[in-house]
Order: C-alpha cells, then structure tokens, then sequence
C-alpha cells in the first residue's frame, strides 16, 4: 500500500474548489463592505445637510427677532425674496435685511444696509445645495418665506400680537435605493419682537423699498 507522503500537495480538484470558495467569501465581503459605505455616505449627507441648515436658521434668526416691520415675500426673476427693518439702535439709523433665494442655483444669501443708504451689493451666503426643484416658485405649500401679519386690534386681545417670519428649506439626497431623490425638510417660525399690529408693513406700507432692492 502507498501512503501519500506530507509533501505531495493538493491536487487541481482541491485548488479549484478553494479558490470558488474564496471568491463567494470575497463578494460576500465586498457587498457588505459597499453596503457599509453607502449607508455611512448616505448619513454623512444627511447630517451635512441639516447641520448647514440649522446653521443657517441660527444666522437668521439673530437678524429677524428684533425685526419691527417684515416685507411681504415675493418671488423675482426666479427667486424668493423677503425683507425686514430692524429698529434704531444706540442712535443710528434702523436697518434693513434682505434674504434672497435663488432657486436655479440653491443658494440662501442675505445682506444688510442702512435704511437711508441704497441697498449694499455685497451678499452673504447662508446656505448652499438646496433645492432646485422650480415648483418652489409656484407651490404655495413649499414656499421657503411666509409672513402672518399681526392681528391683534386696538384694546383687544389676540394670539398674533407680532409678524411672524417662517422659513421652510428643503435639501434633496438621494433616496436609500439611489433610484429617485430624497428630500430633507427643515422649517421654522421668527417672531419679529418689535413688531406690532401697527408695523408699516401690517398697515400695508413696504418697507426697505423692496420694489427697488429686490434686483440683483
């Protein structure tokens, strides 16, 4: 009898069915690795995304509470505009804020100027990679500026003592399938502290000369 000796290897058989049994461990391996990759990307985005909004809301919001009079928003050129007069404050001259966004690109700006002065040229960007969708010009549900005027009448109690200014922002990612795209929505209200049911603006009278400063 012939013992095979411990030196003799393995044989073609044996070679063949290692190598399939390492490629399925292989592929197995790599989907989960790729499956891993996508969702932590996926996350990443999301958290990005909402990061750079809630950033922007807070950047907004230190302009907009001390707001006496809030413009009606308006859509021009292909983006939504809204603008508000701060009060005067340690002796100078009340100021205005204009936020601009540009629905094409997906960029949320503003700027700020003296009232008496024209409009300054130089914008500050806010916000970037929002949504593009043009619905938003039209969509009445989906508009990012909305303003409630104060209600409250003269010796009367109400609940709208002061103009509200709500910002709804979308940012699109894609889905977890990666067929169609996904959208994170942020939305929050600013109560314009020295606003009153007597602002310019409630009585009906524009501030910061919207008609003029909402160009590019």
């Amino acid at each position: 009898m012939n013992e095979q000796r411990s030196d003799d290897g393995v044989s073609l058989v044996e070679t063949l069915l290692a190598m399939m049994i390492f490629t399925v461990c292989f592929a197995v391996f790599m989907a989960g690795l790729q499956l891993m990759v996508r969702d932590t990307t996926r996350t990443q985005q999301v958290t990005d995304a909402t990061d750079q909004m809630r950033k922007a809301f807070t950047a907004m919001d230190l302009e907009a509470r001390y707001a006496e009079s809030v413009n009606a928003p308006a859509v021009v050129d292909g983006a939504w505009w809204v603008e508000f007069r701060d009060p005067i404050v340690d002796g100078g001259n009340p100021q205005c804020t204009q936020w601009r966004y540009a629905v094409s690109t997906g960029v949320l700006e503003a700027r700020t100027w003296d009232s008496t002065q024209a409009a300054g040229a130089t914008w500050t960007t806010l916000a970037t990679g929002l949504s593009t969708d043009t619905a938003l010009l039209t969509d009445t549900a989906r508009q990012p500026f909305t303003r409630a005027l104060a209600t409250q009448a003269a010796g009367k109690t109400d609940e709208m003592t002061r103009q509200t200014l709500t910002v709804r922002l979308e940012s699109p990612r894609k889905a977890a399938d990666g067929s169609r795209s996904a959208v994170d929505v942020l939305q929050t209200s600013f109560t314009a502290q020295n606003s009153s049911s007597q602002s310019d603006s409630n009585l009906g009278s524009a501030v910061c000369a919207p008609t003029t400063n909402r160009t590019r």
